[in-house]
């Protein structure tokens, strides 16, 4: 578990292989004034699975959705 938060993770990933991650985000950033900000996710080309910075704890409260403690987890995405 470590300290972070989804974009951060996204955006580190990104960096370390700029033409391998594509980054998502999911959600709209008018969901701010609802108190809750939107995901970032990201697809590694190599590994071929899409992955998120998920936090340990599903009930964090509004600022503490900024930096969290979690893990970066593989997950399957269906578009709905």
């Amino acid at each position: 578990m470590k300290w972070s938060n989804c974009l951060i993770e996204a955006l580190k990933n990104k960096m370390l292989k700029p033409f391998k991650i594509t980054i998502y985000k999911r959600g709209k950033w008018t969901e701010i004034l609802k108190k809750s900000f939107p995901h970032f996710y990201w697809y590694d080309k190599d590994k071929k699975c899409y992955l998120h910075f998920c936090a340990k704890y599903s009930d964090e409260p509004f600022l503490y959705q900024l930096w969290f403690q979690g893990s970066i987890r593989e997950f399957n995405y269906h578009n709905k």
